[in-house]
């Protein structure tokens, strides 16, 4: 998945938990927190790949046995107020939202071995194709990065709706 659609998924997701709550959009400091979990595993496991050499970029950050204990310790420091509950719960959606959205086209794909990442290091994860065909219309490949881009698209339009959580003053 395109890095920017990992942001745009984890705002669309904290953004609809927050409607379904209190009937409005998320605040400026939850939204910031859901990009930087939606943002985190490939800002640690692209530098990782890069400098160790490892066979994907899908390694630590993206492990489940990594992201599901971070993610329960932002919600232990919202428990002993270090961090206000909407924050602490935004960051651990984006986050957790990350690997998910990561896991869809192999999934759709039937491609299970592409999914060690979910459980490194003690799975293998393996390289893995950026992008794939999804038909071929008058001689061009549609691939999965087209149906990434309206969806990015989609989740812009909603986030300036919403009055541009994080960007404007909150």
């Amino acid at each position: 998945m395109l890095p920017p659609v990992h942001l745009a998924v984890a705002y669309l997701l904290y953004a609809a938990l927050a409607c379904w709550r209190t009937g409005d959009p998320p605040g400026g400091r939850a939204t910031l927190a859901a990009i930087v979990g939606g943002a985190l595993p490939d800002l640690i496991d692209q530098p990782l790949f890069y400098a160790l050499g490892l066979s994907s970029t899908r390694t630590l950050g993206h492990s489940l046995l990594v992201a599901v204990p971070v993610s329960v310790l932002a919600l232990v420091l919202a428990r002993r107020g270090w961090v206000s509950t909407g924050v602490a719960v935004a960051f651990a959606m984006g986050y957790l939202a990350h690997p998910a959205a990561d896991a869809l086209w192999p999934l759709v794909y039937g491609a299970g071995e592409e999914l060690g990442f979910l459980l490194w290091p003690l799975l293998h994860s393996p390289d893995y194709p950026s992008q794939r065909p999804l038909l071929s219309v008058a001689g061009t490949t549609v691939t999965t990065t087209w149906a990434e881009i309206p969806l990015l698209v989609t989740v812009l339009v909603v986030w300036w709706r919403d009055g541009a959580p994080g960007v404007r003053r909150w």
